[in-house]
């Protein structure tokens, strides 16, 4: 696997940056009467592109785990790698409007993000699963 293919830990920045951008528009939309809709897009568009970067990031450490670890060794990359918690976080922060539109009209309770987080996990680890087979098939053809 090429080394370009494996996304890195700091693409997460690209998340905290769209999130930041969605809540200053939500600051201005009360300041200065701006659309809200806008700001709420550019919220749930940070989130499309969290649940693609958890799932190619936990990819990486399916297809790469070598690479991975290094990354985690690595004493500036390292550092990112916190910035998963953080921008899901951000991005599914309790009374949002996109927190109801992913959980209902209560928003996100704890028992819902439990819920929601059980589901991406599972939905994770069976990818990871299926990746792992499909290398093993794979071996064992070209062996």
């Amino acid at each position: 696997m090429a080394a370009r293919a494996l996304v890195p830990a700091s693409f997460f920045a690209i998340v905290l940056g769209t999130i930041g951008l969605g809540n200053a528009w939500r600051v201005a939309t009360k300041l200065w009467g701006l659309p809200a809709a806008i700001g709420e897009t550019i919220i749930a568009l940070g989130a499309i592109v969290w649940m693609a970067l958890l799932i190619l990031y936990s990819r990486k450490w399916i297809v790469a785990p070598e690479a991975a670890r290094r990354e985690l060794a690595d004493p500036v990359q390292c550092c990112f790698v916190g910035l998963i918690g953080v921008t899901g976080l951000l991005t599914f922060r309790p009374g949002r409007v996109m927190d109801q539109v992913a959980f209902g009209p209560d928003g996100a309770t704890p028992q819902k993000l439990m819920v929601f987080g059980g589901i991406v996990g599972a939905a994770l680890i069976l990818s990871g699963i299926v990746m792992v087979v499909r290398r093993r098939q794979l071996k064992t053809v070209v062996a």
